[in-house]
């Protein structure tokens, strides 16, 4: 809908512009420094996959994420395709849930 007029992108949640949509500035550039909401999704495997076994899969999704009809529909969803070692993954994953368990305790939701 951005693309073709019909709505107007005013910021995008992510910390840097997305490579899909340049001209579009971040929310921390319109005046909140440091503002970040993106949604991710990824591979999660058991804690004990063989290490052999989580490179092959590793280096499969990497080459799947490097296909140009691939990131063509990725782009289209308004998302990049990151491809970032299984370990960094984790350390993303972990510390975006810690930020969310933090915002949640601030607002005081219960029943989760």
């Amino acid at each position: 809908m951005v693309a073709n007029g019909r709505l107007k992108a005013v910021a995008v949640t992510s910390l840097k512009r997305l490579e899909s949509m340049p001209n579009i500035p971040t929310v921390a550039e319109s005046g909140i420094p440091g503002f970040e909401v993106v949604g991710w999704y990824g591979p999660i495997a058991p804690a004990k996959m063989p290490k052999p076994l989580l490179t092959k899969i590793h280096s499969e999704l990497i080459v799947i994420l490097n296909e140009p009809e691939m990131k063509k529909q990725i782009f289209n969803q308004g998302a990049e395709p990151v491809g970032s070692s299984p370990e960094d993954f984790r350390k993303y994953m972990l510390a975006d849930m810690e930020k969310w368990k933090k915002v949640v305790k601030a607002s005081g939701a219960q029943g989760f």
